[in-house]
């Protein structure tokens, strides 16, 4: 199964952040496994809690490549 991970900044509520878990949202609908990873320096440790209307999960890596 197709896996996709989203990089983006966490706890600023702009436009560009929304999009980003918009997009998750949509595509974890449409059934495919779709995560948010955190940028490094990100200014929060969480999104904003406006966000929790989007289904999303957050994970701090990608996992290895399985053979």
């Amino acid at each position: 199964m197709t896996e996709v991970y989203v990089s983006t900044v966490l706890g600023p509520r702009t436009g560009g952040p929304e999009a980003v878990h918009q997009l998750v949202h949509s595509l974890r609908s449409h059934g495919v496994q779709t995560f948010l990873i955190p940028m490094r320096g990100s200014r929060g440790k969480s999104p904003h809690s406006d966000y929790r209307i989007y289904d999303f999960d957050v994970v701090s890596e990608v996992p290895p490549k399985k053979d």
